[in-house]
């Protein structure tokens, strides 16, 4: 057996000695590998084989539990699609052009809310987000995807088994006038609430839907709204005087641990700062920490608290329960308009680069920072899906997949 070990890497072969002792990181890390993964031009729609199907920009994805990815095209004529395994797209809400709203609390999903009840329009980001429960397709037993519009409420879409197992939507959260909880262990009829912003939705490991909205992080269930964090709970409560106001982003983690992330948090009015903290409830007391504190606009890696900046966001890149990435590392992406994905572990912030390292570069050289595309959203698998945009209107409209990411591999020297 010969004792060397024959690898090929990008352009070159790389050698090493199977008796060495590299450990896992030392080793040449995975190239991502990129593949066009949906669509072929933006503008309308076409469903049909993915890598033929057109789409607006569709920034909110959410996947089914046999990987079915459902997504919300944000820009133009807004509809609910799906990307099935079998790489089709289907369109399942709306009609293809704009219609005036029904004003409907319930219908057919054609009748589904247009843009002017606060949904897509041509020139606003009004989606909150998109989750799925179970895989909605199989009947309304098994499962239902909810859609939340920045500017009013949350509704359910499901096959509706009174109706021949039509595609039916209907109110679920926040068509009301009341105010939504913002103590924790709160709660309040969900219908009841006023919703007017909702910057999150996803499936808990529990199977319940939870969201983020005005700083409070809430739980729904048997048509209850339950407040689970509250801007009391970590607005000035860090060792370092934690966010001076409610938090713009939150998402609970696999461990218990709330990820909240702000973009206000400088001093003074129009002061913009960047900020992640971790929340953690632990004997009926919230213990907060800051994860990363920077001012905007100082593009650059290196300690979270003191050295680190980017643009605007912070947007995480969680994705699916069991793709959401886990403490003590976090995932993100600074701004829509700077597409690469960076990472805190340790203390340190780190930016993913074409050949898989992570990073501390100075986005001051332009050749040391990959640049990717834009939204990042962590899939099954622990695959990123991605949405190029060419320009801003009748441009290029594509959906990348990006492979082989190692999440964890140690930040390269």
């Amino acid at each position: 057996m010969l004792p060397f070990t024959l690898a090929l890497a990008g352009y070159g072969l790389v050698l090493w000695s199977a008796s060495s002792s590299l450990t896992a990181d030392k080793l040449p890390p995975k190239v991502p590998q990129r593949e066009h993964f949906a669509f072929c031009n933006f503008f309308e729609y076409l469903d049909g084989p993915k890598l033929e199907a057109l789409s607006g920009r569709s920034p909110n994805l959410a996947w089914d539990e046999k990987g079915n990815m459902y997504f919300f095209a944000t820009f133009w004529y807004g509809a609910i699609r799906c990307i099935r395994t079998d790489g089709r797209v289907v369109t399942i809400t709306g009609n293809d052009y704009w219609t005036p709203d029904l004003n409907l609390s319930e219908g057919p999903a054609s009748a589904f809310p247009s843009p002017t009840g606060g949904w897509g329009n041509n020139y606003s980001y009004p989606m909150g987000g998109i989750a799925v429960q179970g895989v909605p397709d199989e009947g309304e037993d098994k499962g239902c995807i909810y859609v939340a519009s920045h500017h009013g409420g949350i509704y359910r879409v499901f096959r509706n088994k009174s109706k021949n197992n039509r595609w039916w939507f209907a109110q679920a959260i926040g068509f009301g006038k009341d105010a939504v909880p913002r103590k924790r262990g709160e709660s309040a009829e969900a219908k009841s609430v006023n919703l007017s912003y909702v910057s999150n939705l996803q499936i808990g490991l529990n199977g319940r839907l939870q969201l983020f909205t005005k700083g409070s992080f809430l739980e729904f269930h048997d048509g209850k709204l339950m407040c689970l964090l509250g801007p009391d709970d970590y607005v000035g409560k860090a060792d370092n005087g934690g966010p001076r106001q409610s938090c713009s982003e939150g998402y609970l983690a696999g461990d218990g641990s709330f990820y909240l992330g702000t973009y206000y948090d400088g001093e003074g009015y129009g002061s913009r700062g960047v900020a992640i903290y971790r929340a953690k409830l632990a004997n009926g007391v919230v213990k907060v920490e800051p994860v990363a504190k920077a001012q905007s606009g100082q593009p650059r890696d290196g300690n979270a608290l003191t050295e680190a900046g980017w643009f605007c966001g912070p947007h995480f890149a969680f994705g699916r329960n069991e793709a959401r990435y886990q403490p003590p590392n976090v995932v993100f992406t600074s701004s829509h308009d700077e597409a690469t994905l960076r990472r805190i572990l340790d203390g340190r912030s780190a930016t993913l680069c074409s050949d898989g390292e992570w990073r501390e570069v100075l986005r001051s050289n332009p050749k040391e920072t990959p640049w990717w595309f834009h939204f990042w959203r962590i899939g099954p698998g622990g695959a990123s899906y991605q949405v190029y945009r060419g320009g801003d209107w009748g441009s290029d409209q594509r959906m990348y997949r990006i492979t082989g990411i190692d999440y964890t591999r140690p930040t390269a020297k």
